[in-house]
């Protein structure tokens, strides 16, 4: 909880490791900022802006998807440049800082094949061939 009138609050979160998230992240507050930006970085030296999130009023934030969803960083730092005007003394209050992971770990990675399907092999007049040994399958 930042103190009565703040003009301004950062709060850096350590992910421990250079982490690839998936799917944003949400954030959870008792007294909600206004505005605030999130950043990322590797080193606590550079940083590089994520999301710049202006006129928030809501107390679950969810940030990133559909637009930003996938990154990799070790940090993450929420800077709140201007309190809600809800909550009358200013005040930024967090009880949640969620980031979700990607648990697949193919996600991203190249991929090779050694062989290709005839897309013939599974033309709708299969499905009703009588035949069990073909069948159809839409397309993929």
């Amino acid at each position: 909880m930042s103190e009565p009138y703040a003009t301004t609050a950062t709060l850096r979160l350590d992910l421990g490791a250079e982490t690839f998230v998936a799917d944003g992240m949400t954030m959870q507050w008792m007294y909600p900022p206004e505005d605030f930006a999130i950043y990322l970085s590797n080193d606590t030296e550079t940083w590089e802006l994520l999301w710049n999130i202006t006129g928030n009023r809501d107390n679950d934030t969810i940030i990133g998807c559909p637009d930003n969803c996938f990154w990799e960083a070790r940090y993450l730092e929420c800077r709140m440049t201007r309190a809600s005007t809800l909550n009358g003394d200013g005040l930024y209050a967090l009880y949640g800082w969620s980031a979700y992971f990607d648990t697949n770990l193919a996600h991203f990675k190249s991929i090779t094949v050694d062989r290709i399907m005839n897309p013939y092999q599974f033309e709708p007049a299969h499905a009703i061939d009588g035949n069990i040994s073909t069948l159809w399958m839409p397309q993929q």
